[in-house]
């Protein structure tokens, strides 16, 4: 399965495209994408976060530097455990690299440094997670590729994969990053409007599946989702329009709410990799602070947490039900 991402337009009012879906990934899409480059902020330069080694290959016409840190290092290449950087700035990183080493900084002991499990393995460093960042959806078919692809190959590929944003291949845990959306008539893209939320929300799917996948294996936080979504129609006078603009995301499927949920708790602390809020619906921190309080949980002790935990942190006063 792929997950579906919404357009960053200010409006947020947009129409998603499904595409075939493949059971093995989770997709990113947005449509609508015609952005003044003014309000774009996804490729802006970043500063760089930490040291690394840098090595250039070169594959099917495909340039990936691959960045090798205490970070993103498990010694094995070329699949796992590295940040390979095929777009288009001259620095070689850009926002994908700063936002996902924030998040491993922040949460050192559930998905960070610090966290080192061997069942299920944790997100950073010594585990199958690999970023992959690309211009566009047909880089990532070039490098992918054993040889050149045909032109066939590429124009059904394309097709394929119109507006996608990223893409978290579940058996690798690989996040991939597009800097423009292979979108329109062949070879037509349009720009990813935010990398940083793209590789947060990607993130959010890897550390799903890493700690088997609570999003839908945890009848708690089923329970706090049910909850969250009567206190939302109870409470949201603008609700019947909200969920036609986000019910994509709040009911679709839990693994693309607890991705999008992710993103939205990974804004504090990924604000170096651009200034806009990393999660476009506001919905999420007005009336699903339940289902917040429990990733929060998770982020905070690398484990379901219980609902002493989550009384204390803030659970308790918003009302949040027991398991």
């Amino acid at each position: 399965m792929r997950n579906l991402l919404s357009s960053f337009a200010s409006a947020l009012r947009t129409t998603h495209i499904h595409q075939p879906k493949d059971k093995q990934m989770k997709r990113s899409i947005f449509s609508g994408l015609l952005l003044a480059a003014a309000t774009f902020i996804g490729l802006a330069a970043t500063p760089a976060f930490a040291s690394y080694t840098e090595t250039t290959i070169i594959h099917n016409g495909v340039t990936c530097y691959r960045h090798t840190s205490g970070t993103f290092s498990d010694g094995v290449y070329p699949g796992r455990g590295n940040y390979y950087y095929c777009g288009l700035q001259v620095d070689h990183e850009g926002p994908a690299w700063i936002t996902a080493q924030n998040i491993a900084s922040a949460y050192p002991n559930s998905i960070g440094t610090n966290y080192l499990p061997t069942t299920p393995p944790g997100l950073f460093p010594n585990v199958p997670v690999g970023y992959y960042v690309f211009s566009n959806c047909l880089a990532e078919l070039k490098w992918n590729s054993t040889t050149n692809p045909t032109d066939a190959q590429l124009r059904a590929w394309y097709s394929a994969s119109q507006g996608e944003a990223g893409v978290t291949d579940i058996p690798t845990h690989s996040v991939i990053i597009y800097e423009y959306a292979c979108q329109g008539t062949y070879p037509n893209t349009v720009i990813n409007p935010s990398v940083r939320n793209t590789t947060a929300h990607e993130t959010g799917h890897a550390f799903d599946s890493l700690y088997g996948t609570p999003s839908k294996n945890s009848t708690y936080f089923d329970h706090l989702a049910n909850y969250d979504k009567a206190y939302m129609a109870a409470h949201d006078p603008n609700y019947s329009a909200d969920m036609t603009s986000y019910g994509y995301y709040l009911t679709k499927s839990p693994t693309k709410f607890w991705a999008e949920l992710f993103a939205g708790q990974m804004d504090s602390v990924t604000q170096g990799a651009g200034p806009a809020p990393i999660s476009p619906i506001p919905v999420l921190q007005n009336y699903w602070k339940c289902t917040a309080f429990f990733l929060q949980g998770y982020l905070a002790l690398g484990a379901e947490p219980t609902w002493a935990w989550i009384s204390t942190n803030g659970g308790s006063a918003s009302g949040c039900p027991h398991t």
